[in-house]
C-alpha cells in the first residue's frame, strides 16, 4: 500500500509520539536507499492484501543493513504496538525468524490493510528500503540453504587452518603458523555478520558480531604482512621490505586490538586507511 520515511536525527520520539505528533513529517524517500549514516530514521509500510485469499507470508528487508537495529511496531488504530527487536545490535535469541536479516511474519485477510512502523539505528551504513513479502515457507527454504552454503565455508577455512597447524607442528616452520593466522582473521572477517560462525563455535556474541569486520580485516593485514615475509625470506632477498613488513605487521596486530576501542565508522575509516598504506608503501619498495 505504501512506504514512507521520516528522519529522526535526535533519534529522540518513541513510537507513540509518532504517531500523535509527526505524521506530517513522513515523505517518499527520495531513492531505493536511505544514504549512509549514522542516525535513526523511521519508516511507515502498509501492505493492503486485493486479492481474495488471505496472505500469511514474512516481510523481509534482506541484508538491509549491517550495523544498526530495528524496532518494529504494528500500528493498531491509534496505538503503536512493540512487536520485535531485530537487526545486528539486536538479542539473537529474541529474533522472531533467526539471525541474518530484519524479517517478520504477517497475516492479511482478504480486503484488510496493516500499517508497520519501523525505528531503523542504523550505524555508519546505508538501507535498502525494497522490502520483500515472501511466504514462510520460500523464507524457511533460503535460510536453510545460505546456512548450509555458510556451513561448507566455514568448514572448508577450519580445515585449512587444521591442516596448516598439523604441518607447523611436524615441520616446525613457523610460515605455517602465521599462514594459520591468515585463514582465521579472514574466516572471521567474513562469517561472524550473519552469527554462522558463533553458531558453529558456540561463540553467538552480538558484541563480536558488530565489532569483527574491522578488527579481523586489520588483523588479516598484520598476519599477511608477517606471512608474507618469512615465506619469501625478504630478509635475504629485500632487507628494506622486511623491515617495512614486520614493523606494519606487528603495528597492525596492535591495532586490531586497540580499534574494538573506536566507534564504527572510525574502525572502518581506519582499516581502509591501513590497508591503503600497506598497499602503497609495499609498491614503493618493491619498484
Amino acid at each position: 500500500a505504501g512506504l514512507e520515511v521520516a528522519d529522526d536525527a535526535g533519534g529522540e520520539w518513541t513510537a507513540q509520539q509518532v504517531l500523535d505528533n509527526h505524521m506530517e513529517r513522513f515523505g517518499p524517500p527520495p531513492s531505493g536507499m536511505l544514504p549512509l549514516a549514522d542516525t535513526t530514521s523511521w519508516v511507515l509500510l502498509g501492505l493492503r492484501n486485493v486479492s481474495q485469499d488471505p496472505i500469511a507470508g514474512v516481510v523481509q528487508w534482506k541484508r538491509s543493513f549491517k550495523w544498526g537495529r530495528a524496532d518494529v511496531f504494528a500500528v493498531e488504530g491509534a496505538r503503536a504496538v512493540p512487536h520485535s527487536r531485530q537487526g545486528q545490535l539486536a538479542d539473537p535469541d529474541r529474533l522472531p525468524l533467526g539471525r541474518g536479516h530484519v524479517a517478520w511474519r504477517v497475516d492479511i485477510a482478504s480486503g484488510e490493510t496493516q500499517r508497520w512502523l519501523i525505528r531503523v539505528h542504523r550505524r555508519a551504513t546505508s538501507m535498502d528500503l525494497r522490502p520483500e513479502l515472501r511466504t514462510l515457507a520460500d523464507f524457511q527454504a533460503s535460510k536453510v540453504r545460505s546456512s548450509a552454503l555458510g556451513g561448507f565455508f566455514n568448514g572448508l577455512f577450519l580445515v585449512m587452518a587444521l591442516y596448516h597447524l598439523l604441518l607447523y607442528l611436524g615441520l616446525r616452520d613457523r610460515s605455517y603458523l602465521l599462514y594459520v593466522g591468515v585463514i582465521l582473521a579472514n574466516l572471521f572477517s567474513q562469517a561472524m555478520p550473519t552469527g554462522s560462525l558463533g553458531q558453529l563455535i558456540g561463540l553467538d556474541s552480538v558484541w563480536l558480531s558488530n565489532h569483527h569486520f574491522a578488527q579481523a580485516g586489520i588483523a588479516m593485514c598484520g598476519m599477511w604482512c608477517l606471512f608474507s615475509r618469512d615465506a619469501l625470506a625478504t630478509v635475504e632477498y629485500a632487507p628494506r621490505l622486511d623491515r617495512a613488513c614486520g614493523v606494519l605487521g606487528h603495528a597492525q596486530l596492535v591495532l586490531a586490538l586497540l580499534a574494538g576501542l573506536l566507534p564504527p565508522m572510525s574502525r572502518m575509516f581506519t582499516f581502509f586507511t591501513v590497508s591503503s598504506a600497506c598497499w602503497s608503501l609495499y609498491r614503493n619498495l618493491t619498484n
